[in-house]
């Protein structure tokens, strides 16, 4: 079956599909000048809606279009409509010609009511700790290898979960409670050392602070991977302490 294409100048009859990614305005601007040198490059892409009028592909030509309409210009746009396409089907398109990011992917969820999305979008907000640091301190696995490209499929699949959201935000308190003392402290392979010490039964955080301000400025360095990171950390706690307060990470 063929199906046909159809015109209109009328762009209130597309609705936005639920947990689409957020509009990038500078593509917006990019197509809002094309379109405003050459009006004809309107109708060369046909919009891709669903039997909803639900746009599949094309939200930032109908931007576009309607910033240039708010100026008095309406041009015709093509549109195919296809019945069945949803929010997958978005999500491929977009995929395969413009990367949906991390927080895309966490926008949409959230959109579509996911709430360890929302937590996660949460935590970047008040954090502003990058991806694979914040899914290895929110994520259900115990594993710190969570932000690697198999648990990457998990997130951008839908299948994110949640741990312990009070303890995660302890533990992004504690982090950032290192700033003074390390300027690197949200680098992600130090982030993951830390979370390491902090899952120490003997770890107290307050001890940990009072040894970084003493030694901090002394032992710690950058480093190449997590095991250095932890190996510094493990030392930086454990020095001048006794055996009863000490950190065993290897």
């Amino acid at each position: 079956m063929i199906n046909t294409i159809k015109s209109t100048e009328d762009y209130s009859s597309f609705a936005k599909i639920v947990g689409n990614r957020k509009i990038n305005q500078r593509q917006v601007e990019r197509l809002y000048n094309s379109f405003k040198e050459r009006p004809d490059l309107s109708l060369a892409v046909p919009i891709l809606v669903n039997d909803k009028m639900e746009i599949i592909d094309g939200q930032h030509r109908i931007e576009a279009l309607e910033r240039l309409a708010s100026e008095g210009t309406n041009l015709p746009v093509n549109y195919v409509q296809i019945n069945s396409l949803g929010l997958k089907d978005v999500q491929i398109l977009n995929s395969a010609t413009k990367n949906w990011t991390n927080d895309d992917y966490a926008r949409s969820f959230a959109e579509l009511g996911k709430d360890d999305y929302k937590i996660y979008l949460n935590f970047h907000r008040i954090y502003g700790l990058c991806h694979n640091t914040l899914v290895t301190y929110l994520a259900k696995s115990a594993s710190t290898s969570e932000g690697t490209s198999a648990s990457a499929n998990t997130f951008r699949t839908g299948k994110f979960k949640v741990n312990n959201e009070s303890n995660s935000h302890k533990l992004c308190q504690n982090l950032l409670s290192l700033a003074p003392y390390y300027k690197k402290y949200k680098n992600q392979l130090f982030a993951a050392a830390f979370r390491a010490l902090n899952q120490c039964p003997e770890y107290n955080h307050k001890r940990m602070l009072e040894k970084m301000s003493l030694y901090g400025s002394r032992l710690m360095v950058d480093a190449a991977c997590i095991e250095d990171y932890k190996r510094m950390l493990e030392k930086i706690y454990n020095f001048h302490s006794g055996s009863e307060y000490r950190v065993k990470l290897f």
